[in-house]
């Protein structure tokens, strides 16, 4: 009676065994309607209260199309960029959730901005030889070509202001921009400076550029007061004969 409890057992075991060995496990993809797509990994999110305005970018959901590190493209998903935490967070569709999105895995992220045009979140220092000061960080791609132009959207906590609503005080927190600027140059030098002055963008190129960069500015009658005016820049670096700088 035992020998034949044993041989049943066996049995068992190896049937099971047999069973677990022509199982798969299903890959890391999720389903978006019927098309498959590489899946994105993060924490649940809970947005904190307190704040005096607004600390995402747009503060409307936007569809975004995501390059993760692996080079698998992630197209349609609703995001949202929190310049306080400098991260993207995505609200998965038909969920009541959002996901803080692991940017260690993103090297990009294409949405339209509040004005509809294109906006391009990139991580410089993954995306070029150089390396900016700040670590790995998103900033927005604002020009492209011989000379490459990034703005870092982050704002940072400036202070706290006591508001009183219905006879109960509440401290509520500042924010304020925290933004910086970086140039890859044709050469591929790094430039970065935090405000858009003159004076302190001629004062952060390599001493060789200083004075043809002054010189083309006064030709072109063009000063440097806005973004608008960086591009403009940026297109007038192109143009100057690299070889005769160096």
């Amino acid at each position: 009676m035992m020998m034949k409890q044993l041989y049943n057992k066996q049995n068992l075991i190896l049937l099971l065994w047999a069973i677990l060995s022509t199982y798969h496990a299903p890959a890391q993809e999720c389903v978006n309607d019927t098309l498959f797509e590489p899946m994105l990994c993060g924490t649940i999110f809970i947005p904190p209260n307190g704040f005096q305005k607004s600390y995402y970018y747009c503060d409307e959901w936007k569809e975004a199309s995501i390059l993760l590190n692996s080079g698998d493209k992630v197209c349609g998903q609703l995001v949202k960029y929190n310049a306080l935490l400098d991260a993207f967070i995505w609200k998965p569709a038909g969920k009541s959730y959002e996901v803080l999105l692991d940017g260690r895995l993103i090297l990009s992220v294409t949405f339209k901005d509040i004005f509809g045009k294109p906006a391009h979140f990139i991580k410089p220092n993954a995306q070029s030889t150089v390396t900016f000061p700040g670590g790995d960080f998103f900033a927005e791609l604002i020009f492209s070509g011989k000379v490459r132009c990034f703005v870092s959207r982050k704002l940072r906590i400036s202070g706290s202001t006591l508001k009183t609503i219905n006879g109960i005080t509440y401290q509520v927190k500042d924010l304020s921009p925290d933004w910086a600027y970086y140039l890859i140059l044709p050469d591929g030098q790094p430039v970065n400076f935090n405000k858009i002055k003159q004076r302190k963008i001629l004062r952060a190129f390599p001493p060789v550029w200083r004075e043809p960069l002054a010189k083309a500015l006064r030709e072109n009658h063009l000063k440097l007061h806005d973004e608008s005016d960086l591009i403009r820049f940026a297109e007038i670096i192109e143009q100057l004969p690299v070889a005769s700088i160096n």
